[in-house]
Parts: structure tokens; C-alpha cells; sequence
């Protein structure tokens, strides 16, 4: 173990910077901790490395003729969609101690998941206006809840899950593009073992980028405004509600565009805060009762409007896709 953050801290590891935990192939398309690890996943591949350092392992090895769409790291497996030719959208699982993949489930047509999460017995989707279970035992799909449809075109669709329940998020039928900022979209749960979806928030402005703790629910929410912005227009915010109540309130208030990725840790609330050019931005956290937000990771450290992070109890990792050679990144809390 010394040895290995020596590497780490002073030297790098096999040919990476001192910051650096591993390269990988592809467009990042997730970056996730269970604690222990780090999961990475493009759309070519699925990478495992230890958080503290150590040798980048292959879950997912390139599939040729498909694409790794989504994934999420629950219990002992990691799982993933696959989007394969005409259509044919498969759920997989591995073991995160690595594993024979496992077909969980093909997807029927009219089910598309926007969205993804997991737990240790099973897989969450959020579909058009679904939400399905997937059981890890036998690959059984259930209906959770049934919702109003939303437009796809500029739509924000999130998913999140803790012991008790799944939340979702949707942006309702108005165009983000329209300019028509009617804010009707919603933030909702539904138990997991299924029952009565429960409304946490309403009359939202494209709410996404969920995040759930043992207290509350988080979500962004917000306009764009421009020059066709009318009184109507709702300033960008970090959201809450009791996961048992409907009483939202603004957390922070967001005076930068920010990346629609929310990450919550240790009383801490993460995000990307985009910088002017909003192509390059910084890791940035507020506590999760509010205050004034503080830089933990520069933009000047790798970090763009395409980058994926996330954090565990000690450390911050992040990997993208538009800086050159780019690899996944760490850095203390």
C-alpha cells in the first residue's frame, strides 16, 4: 500500500501523471464509486480500478456493432444497456469482482431507457413514461409507475434510488427550445417494491440531474434565459425535498450554466459550474443546507462541460472526452 500511493503521489503509474488512475477507450459516458473502486464506462468499454490505485481491469470489453449506453454500479454487479442494430436494447450485469457477463433482459421496443440506476437485487429504468424493475435473480421486469409522457427533444431525464424508493424526474411537454417556459415539469417517487407514486415537486423548470442522501432528494432546475426570456423564466437552482414530503425549497442558487450532474456526498452537494466560454468548468461544492459553493476541482485541472465525476468518502475522480489523451483523474477531498 505505501508503495502504491507513492506511485500515485510522486511518480504516477504506468506512464500516467500523478493524478492519474487509468486511461480508457472511447467517449466517457459514466464514472462511479462503490466506495472501494472506480467504475468507468465509455461507449466502447467498461474499466474497473481501485479507488486508492492499482491495475485498470476490463468488465466490458469493446462490443463490436454496439454501443454502452448507460450503467449503474448497485450491490455486487455492475449493469449496463447495450444498444444494438434495429433497435434491440439489451440490459446486461456482471460481477464487479469481475465475472461471465449475464443477459438480464432484452428490452422491448417501446421501452427505451432514458435513464438508470441500480441497487444490490435490482436494476431501475426510466422509460418514455415508465418506470421498470429489473430483477438481478432472474431478469422479471415491473411496471412501477405509469406518467404523462414528456418531449424528448432538450428534455432532462434522471433516476435515482435509495433503500426505500425510486425517484425520477421529467421535463413535462414544453420544447426547451421554445422558449415558451411554461415549467411543468416534475420530480416524483414510487416505492420499490411498487405502490402509489408520490409528487415531491411540481411546475418545474426541466428538472434533472438527481441526487438522493438519507434526508432529502436534490435536483437542478432552472431556464435558460436569453434574449427571448419573459418574466416567466425560473433562475437556475439546486432543488430539495424531504423524501417524504412534497415541500421543495432552493438549495443554491446557480448564477453559471452547470453540467446537469449533481453528486452527493458527506453532507456535500458536487457539481460542474461552467466557466464563461461554457466548454471549460470547474468541480465545485456547496453543504447540503446551502451556502456559498467553493472550487474543490479547477477547470485548469482537466475538467470541460464533458466530463463525468464522482466522489467517495476521501477522494474526487473525473475523466471526459474533449481534453487530449485524457485519463481518470483523482484528487483528495
Amino acid at each position: 500500500m505505501r508503495l502504491r500511493f507513492a506511485c500515485l503521489l510522486l511518480l504516477g503509474c504506468g506512464g500516467l501523471p500523478a493524478d492519474g488512475l487509468a486511461t480508457f477507450k472511447g467517449s466517457v459516458v459514466t464514472v462511479e464509486s462503490d466506495g472501494e473502486n472506480v467504475y468507468l464506462q465509455t461507449n466502447l468499454e467498461v474499466i474497473k480500478v481501485p479507488g486508492a490505485g492499482g491495475s485498470a481491469t476490463t468488465l466490458v470489453p469493446e462490443v463490436p456493432q454496439a454501443t454502452n449506453y448507460l450503467m449503474a454500479v448497485g450491490g455486487s454487479t455492475v449493469d449496463w444497456v447495450l444498444l444494438g442494430a434495429n433497435n434491440t436494447n439489451t440490459l446486461f450485469d456482471v460481477p464487479s469482482a469481475v465475472g461471465a457477463q449475464r443477459t438480464l433482459a432484452t428490452l422491448p421496443l417501446d421501452i427505451f431507457p432514458w435513464a438508470m440506476t441500480a441497487d444490490a437485487s435490482s436494476v431501475y429504468l426510466l422509460a418514455t413514461n415508465e418506470i421498470w424493475r429489473v430483477s438481478k435473480s432472474d431478469g422479471a421486469m415491473v411496471a412501477l409507475a405509469t406518467f404523462a409522457a414528456s418531449i424528448q427533444l432538450g428534455a432532462e431525464f434522471s433516476i435515482a434510488v435509495d433503500a426505500s424508493n425510486v425517484y425520477w424526474a421529467t421535463s413535462g411537454n414544453t420544447p426547451f427550445y421554445s422558449n415558451q417556459y411554461v415549467n411543468d415539469g416534475v420530480v416524483m417517487s414510487v416505492p420499490i417494491g411498487g405502490g402509489t407514486a408520490q409528487t415531491l415537486a411540481s411546475n418545474q423548470a426541466y428538472p434533472g440531474a438527481l441526487a438522493v442522501d438519507a434526508n432529502n432528494v436534490y435536483w437542478m432546475a432552472g431556464d435558460a434565459p436569453g434574449a427571448a426570456c419573459t418574466p416567466s423564466c425560473v433562475p437556475p437552482a439546486i432543488m430539495s425535498s424531504p423524501i417524504d414530503s412534497a415541500a421543495p425549497i432552493t438549495v443554491v442558487s446557480l448564477d453559471a450554466p452547470a453540467v446537469a450532474e449533481i453528486v452527493v456526498s458527506d453532507g456535500f452537494l458536487y457539481w460542474i459550474s461552467l466557466l464563461a466560454d461554457e466548454f471549460s468548468g470547474d468541480i465545485v461544492r456547496a453543504p447540503v443546507g446551502g451556502g456559498t459553493p467553493e472550487v474543490v476541482v479547477a477547470a485548469s485541472e482537466g475538467v470541460d462541460s464533458e466530463v463525468k465525476f464522482t466522489v467517495d468518502a476521501t477522494r474526487i475522480y473525473w475523466a471526459g472526452a474533449m481534453q487530449p489523451n485524457d485519463y481518470l483523474h483523482w484528487k483528495p477531498k
